[in-house]
């Protein structure tokens, strides 16, 4: 390109040395960066146009040079391996006059994506025909050993799929045969587990040493070449590229490829390269967590098939990778990539093609409704976000092109947003989740909480007929079978593509996340009301683990326990108010269960100091939730154990005097609720009192806890008796 047109660049390199730099890199060079201190290499001093006539920023996704101030024509050129960019890049993009990219699958993606289809060009990624080309060369050291070489070069991370590409080949070839897999797979710059580790300590790592993996360290760029010409097959086998040029510069070379069909290769590697298959197609993920749009997942059993074929047949497929060479060599040539690049500039500089002003509205419903406007359209526009429920206008603000609104309220609202110019209506969107994205964030580590709220992630998404992703600190106690329907994530993970997102928890004093004070009712309606739903009680399904081998502490207990006579207390809360405050209250019930036949086992997470009983304290939940269901009766205080219980439809008594009735789940048969309404109570769920979750001890009253300690052994007794005879 710069032999048709002035271009300067800005230059990001690994390299110190810039012997490689010929002198037209010195002459187009500007600043080159390297990626470590002192950042910056020696470079020619040449300033840069201050009044360029179109500025290309080619850079990875997201990269900061995106975001800076240019003036004139602006083209944005990146190269993505995902069906979609992050949501706050693309809105940057289409600031852009132009958005170029490598493949017509690239092209495809951004317009679904929302891109304007007529501002979006191709210009693919090129070949150096006069590097990359069939040749006879002096063979390395390691290929006179007359043995077959696979060659597979990138790096370790799971876009690439190294770990299936290495197992599938040792899996492939027995060690009788005379097969080998060159790796150059080193990644200085991984992230999560795989970072800080050799090619070798993951070989190791995922059981995959062997001595006909051949392991290379950072080839020179010479080394590099003269693999791909002297290599008997390149294989790769990614679940995502944004063009593949490894992948092109070996079938330049004229030896047998194999790739998946992943789109963005087709331009060049279809009728050339043995093709994987997809299995399936999955969500976007790097080796941390999820990205934006979805990847394919190739099938390593057709992966496994090919390299059997190409390894049986191998003459009969050079000499088809050597015809196919050179017309690539042609197709995709630099030249011929400069050329529509130098077209479509030239387009963007005539008048037909001058960008009329417009503007684009962006929207979501991430943690509230949220509207922005972008463009060059420089006027005042009436944003409106109103409440289709009773058409009640909650928020109208005026705001100037490139700038954003929100109204404070967070919990769910069914919002219409509209934008307005001069009274004319340039914009509206009504809510409508189906098919989209839906987030939804238990904010508690309170394992109560998370068992209240949970059935209603299930709840929306049939409602909004939406794929909603569920974060939740307790999410291995839920059946994945049953909630096979929604998508589990770990807290702190960060989720892509929203259409929207709910914060489900109990906030005090915050009448924009609680759409009603979250203590004056059941504590299941919190999740209905943020949510947006009828309340009703719901009971969620527990994944109920195989039988293990518990320690009873004795044969006895363990024959007693197959039997289901035991009984579960837990005595703990998370503040002294929750306590039963009865003195030796708990003690009385265990010689009164053990009169009639049954072991205690203790299954709070602290300490106890209870005689006779079975002490089952600090277990994991999935144990709490094996040894509660098989549990004549659970007995507690307003705690998580007593959720678990009632969830597993175990007979539960609950002893509360800070929480009123309805704080918790109904009342039945099988659900006994002890309260002394006769005395102080309810203080937890009047809003007049500060809830003071960190202060231990206090009585807001000031009362001395009489609530609980007015309950006499007695009351709970005759419960017991209703419930076990």
């Amino acid at each position: 390109l710069s032999k048709r047109v002035p271009v300067r660049i800005k230059n990001y390199t690994f390299a110190k040395d810039q012997s490689y730099l010929d002198e037209l890199d010195h002459k187009i060079l500007i600043q080159q960066f390297w990626g470590e201190p002192p950042y910056k290499a020696g470079t020619p001093d040449v300033s840069i146009f201050k009044e360029a006539p179109v500025t290309i920023v080619l850079e990875e996704c997201d990269h900061s040079s995106y975001y800076e101030k240019y003036e004139g024509i602006k083209i944005a050129y990146c190269v993505w391996e995902s069906t979609l960019f992050p949501e706050h890049f693309f809105r940057r993009l289409l600031q852009y006059d132009k958005l170029w990219v490598p493949s017509e699958w690239a092209k495809d993606c951004a317009v679904k994506q929302g891109y304007p289809e007529d501002r979006v060009k191709v210009v693919p990624e090129g070949v150096d025909g006069t590097i990359f080309f069939p040749e006879e060369v002096e063979p390395l050291e390691e290929y006179k050993d007359g043995r077959f070489k696979f060659l597979l070069f990138g790096r370790w991370e799971y876009r690439k799929s190294i770990t299936e590409i290495i197992k599938t080949f040792l899996e492939t070839f027995g060690k009788d045969e005379p097969v080998d897999l060159i790796c150059s797979i080193d990644n200085p710059y991984a992230i999560g587990p795989h970072k800080g580790k050799t090619t070798e300590e993951l070989l190791e790592k995922y059981n995959l040493s062997d001595p006909r993996i051949k392991v290379k360290r950072f080839l020179s760029r010479e080394e590099y070449i003269k693999y791909l010409k002297i290599g008997h097959v390149f294989v790769s086998c990614s679940r995502a590229e944004g063009w593949g040029l490894p992948l092109i510069e070996a079938i330049a070379c004229g030896i047998p490829t194999i790739a998946s069909r992943h789109e963005s290769q087709k331009d060049f590697s279809s009728g050339i390269s043995f093709l994987v298959d997809t299995e399936e197609v999955r969500q976007a993920r790097t080796d941390v967590g999820e990205i934006p749009g979805e990847f394919i997942e190739p099938d390593f059993d057709c992966l496994s098939a090919n390299m059997r074929i190409v390894y049986k047949e191998y003459d009969k497929y050079r000499n088809e990778a050597l015809m196919a060479a050179s017309e690539i060599i042609k197709k995709f040539s630099w030249e011929n990539a400069a050329d529509k690049a130098l077209k479509y500039i030239n387009e963007l500089n005539s008048k037909a093609e001058v960008k009329k002003p417009s503007i684009t509205v962006n929207y979501h419903f991430v943690d509230g409704a949220f509207l922005e406007v972008l463009g060059d359209v420089d006027k005042l526009y009436k944003v409106k976000f109103i409440d289709k429920k009773d058409n009640k206008e909650i928020y109208t603000p005026v705001i100037r092109n490139n700038n954003w609104s929100r109204p404070n309220i967070k919990y769910f609202v069914d919002w219409k947003l509209s934008v307005e110019n001069d009274s004319k209506v340039l914009f509206e969107h009504e809510f409508n989740a189906k098919d989209k994205k839906v987030f939804i964030v238990l904010d508690s580590r309170g394992l109560g909480d998370s068992i209240a709220w949970f059935p209603y992630a299930k709840e929306f998404k049939y409602k909004y007929n939406c794929k909603v992703i569920i974060s939740s600190f307790i999410s291995p106690l839920f059946d994945k079978n049953y909630y096979a329907d929604l998508i589990f994530v770990e807290p702190g993970n960060t989720v892509y593509d929203l259409y929207a997102q709910y914060l489900v928890g109990a906030f005090d004093n915050n009448k924009d996340r609680n759409k009603n004070e979250w203590r004056t009712g059941p504590l299941q309606k919190v999740a209905t009301d943020i949510l947006g739903l009828e309340y009703k009680e719901i009971k969620p399904k527990l994944a109920i683990p195989a039988p293990e081998e518990f320690n009873f502490e004795s044969e006895r207990l363990k024959n007693l326990a197959k039997n289901n006579k035991y009984v579960c207390i837990s005595e703990h809360g998370t503040m002294q108010r929750r306590y039963w405050n009865y003195p030796n209250g708990w003690q009385t019930i265990v010689d009164t269960l053990k009169d009639k036949g049954f072991e205690v086992v203790i299954v709070s997470k602290e300490a106890t100091d209870l005689k006779n009983i079975v002490k089952r304290n600090d277990m994991s939940l999935s144990n709490l939730v094996h040894i509660l269901n098989g549990a004549s009766l659970f007995m507690g205080v307003s705690s998580g154990p007593a959720w678990v219980a009632w969830a597993l439809d175990v007979p539960t008594i609950m002893i509360s005097g800070s929480s009123h009735r309805y704080a918790e789940f109904r009342e039945t048969d099988k659900n006994i609720r002890i309260i002394n309404e006769s005395v102080c109570h309810g203080c937890c769920n009047n809003p007049e009192f500060d809830f003071a979750r960190g202060d231990w001890n206090v009585c807001p009253r000031k009362k001395d806890f009489e609530c609980t300690k007015q309950i006499h052994p007695d009351v709970v007794i005759e419960a017991v008796t209703k419930l076990l005879g």
